[in-house]
């Protein structure tokens, strides 16, 4: 009897076209939860027993295999119906981008966790000339899967609350945040030494949208704002709760990607 785990890659879910990832015998994926990758920078110095040490990176991408197998609906779970050419080439063009998509499995392990990732090097899996699915290379671009959190709030003066740092790095996270308000707007966090964003003089009902990785702000007025904005770009650190202070009029929304062990 096999038994697999369904998965969805670029909004399209898996059982769409009978396929699940999965293992027979002691084949397939095996993971474990470990932590963040990561490579160390240091020096070594002639006749110094001590490197100097410079910190830490991140390792390159992550890069794993999977198994993903042909089970028709109505199938008993034996490997006995192979994939027709059409099916074949269905699977292809979904599966086999040329760009990074979004990848999930489907299974309480991986509850909300996410990969950026193109499926590589497609290998037949084959018994009698029959095609039964496919060994694949996933590539991501990122060394480890994110968990998203969003969370949106209306203001009315002002508004203390905790955001959850849900991620297992020791490194600061720069969510996108997008808020909608007239006149001056700011989000402190406590936490963060009360490090301070401060926009001042927006329009009535203007729309901004600060990407805090990329230092982006766009605003619906299509103007240029950095004028009015005070160039403290928000952080959440790494401690579990990051306790926040947003002052001003209207709603905002926080998207958050932390990264998640591999």
């Amino acid at each position: 009897m096999f038994k697999g785990i369904d998965f969805q890659y670029d909004g399209k879910s898996s059982s769409d076209f009978s396929l699940k990832i999965g293992q027979i015998g002691r084949s397939g994926i095996n993971t474990e939860m470990t932590g963040i990758p990561l490579e160390i920078e240091e020096e070594k110095i002639k006749r110094n027993p001590k490197p100097f040490f410079f910190g830490v990176e991140t390792t390159p991408n992550l890069k794993f295999k999977l198994q993903i197998f042909y089970i028709p609906e109505g199938n008993d779970g034996s490997m006995d119906k192979e994939l027709s050419r059409g099916e074949s080439g269905a699977i292809s063009k979904w599966l086999f981008k040329r760009e990074y998509k979004e990848f999930k499995i489907i299974d309480s392990d991986y509850s909300n966790i996410v990969y950026y990732a193109m499926f590589t090097n497609p290998k037949k899996i084959e018994s009698s000339n029959k095609n039964f699915g496919y060994e694949v290379d996933i590539i991501c671009d990122r060394p480890y899967p994110i968990r998203r959190q969003i969370i949106t709030k209306t203001v009315n003066g002002s508004l203390t609350l905790n955001i959850k740092n849900l991620g297992f790095d020791n490194d600061y996270v720069k969510p996108e945040i997008e808020f909608t308000t007239s006149g001056n707007f700011s989000i402190k966090n406590i936490t963060d030494n009360n490090k301070t964003m401060t926009f001042t003089g927006l329009s009535t009902n203007e729309t901004v949208y600060v990407n805090t990785e990329r230092q982006e702000i766009i605003s619906s007025t299509g103007n240029n704002i950095n004028s009015k904005f005070n160039f403290n770009w928000f952080r959440i650190t790494p401690d579990y709760y990051n306790s926040i202070e947003i002052t001003g009029t209207g709603t905002v929304t926080f998207r958050t990607e932390y990264p998640m062990p591999v």
